[in-house]
């Protein structure tokens, strides 16, 4: 039966050496094949011996590992890399389970390998591309904001710059004309408090193209963002509960930009409960139909926002490697929309984010 069976299947001695392998896992290891019947000694003398066939990075990890199952007698399962006939490594689930007699000893270790190399690889590609999603957000913001600020300031700066070289000219005349000079200075000093407000509002700089607006399912775009997520979110163990009610009326907005809101708040949530015992990591997705607008909220029980006032505010971030970026881009889409994004928090007991977009008679219009 274990031979037929499409996996890798094995089962050990009660010290946790090999037994027998199955047909498939032979063929795999380059090893003889062994049946039940016929073997009456293990594979190697002892269960250390096949070490060699994992990856030497992932030789300790896996030792300390089947030595804490053995001694606890408990369920086994790790990740490693496992050589092959040709000397490739693929990515394997180890699990094994204790069978046990009447009065709880074991008597084997009965274990399967489960291949997810081709899984752990559509993993990684799918965490690079979300990866240049973010930082394509970023640079646009980025470039946004650099085309922004050269327009805004040109004005001041050229007028400073005009009127520095009138200074010149008067301070070199002979005499100089010091009440023309003191005309001068207060008007470098007006255009320098314009640049100076002009550098103070930089959350102006990142408004951006209209938005390319359309009926959006909000289930759909949810479940799109957390696909793009699916490896933090599963690397980090977070419940992630999504609740949505059913023939909910679509939104009218930009679905990129959407995803572009989402995708940043739903970030910043698996970030913030980072470090809370795995039972308490949750995040909950929530929309509802309010009276003027739909209402999509991001919840999380991370360690909260102890600023609520300024966490929008450009380049202003509570992370050690946080660009001060995504939240004030964000709400910027947001008021795009002629809508708003806030949020309610309290350190320690998690935050809360609403994003709110009106209800549009362009929906009409559109579908029409």
């Amino acid at each position: 039966m274990l031979n037929c069976i499409p996996a890798y299947s094995w089962y050990a001695s009660a010290k946790g050496a090999w037994i027998w392998v199955n047909a498939r896992t032979s063929a795999y290891l380059g090893l003889p094949e062994m049946h039940p019947l016929c073997c009456g000694e293990d594979i190697g003398n002892d269960w250390k011996s096949h070490l060699a066939l994992l990856h030497p990075d992932d030789r300790a990890t896996a030792l300390s590992s089947w030595e804490e199952s053995l001694h606890a007698s408990s369920r086994h399962e790790i990740r490693a890399r496992i050589r092959a006939a040709d000397e490739t490594y693929r990515w394997f689930l180890l699990r094994a389970e204790p069978l046990r007699d009447s009065e709880g000893n074991v008597l084997l270790w009965l274990g399967i390998n489960i291949d997810i190399d081709d899984q752990l690889r559509a993993d990684e590609e799918l965490r690079i591309l979300k990866e240049r999603l973010v930082r394509s957000t970023q640079i646009a913001a980025a470039a946004a904001m650099s085309a922004s600020i050269a327009h805004e300031i040109n004005q001041p700066l050229g007028a400073i710059v005009a009127n520095a070289h009138a200074a010149s000219t008067w301070l070199t005349a002979s005499p100089p004309n010091i009440s023309r000079m003191r005309i001068i200075i207060d008007r470098i000093l007006r255009d320098s408090n314009v640049a100076a407000d002009v550098v103070q509002k930089m959350r102006g700089l990142f408004r951006q193209q209209s938005p390319q607006k359309r009926p959006v399912d909000i289930s759909h775009a949810v479940q799109q963002v957390l696909a793009v997520l699916d490896a933090d979110i599963r690397k980090q163990g977070v419940d992630v509960i999504v609740d949505i009610p059913a023939g909910l009326i679509p939104l009218f907005a930009d679905p990129v930009q959407l995803q572009q809101i989402l995708i940043n708040l739903i970030s910043n949530a698996i970030d913030a409960v980072d470090g809370r015992p795995s039972a308490e990591r949750r995040i909950w997705l929530e929309a509802e139909a309010e009276v003027d607008a739909i209402a999509l909220r991001v919840r999380d029980t991370g360690r909260g926002v102890s600023d609520s006032d300024r966490i929008f505010e450009t380049f202003y971030t509570t992370k050690p490697k946080g660009m001060g970026i995504g939240l004030a881009v964000s709400r910027s889409i947001a008021e795009a929309h002629d809508g708003s994004l806030s949020v309610l928090s309290q350190p320690g007991l998690g935050a809360e984010f609403t994003l709110k977009i009106p209800y549009s008679n362009d929906i009409e219009r559109a579908e029409g």
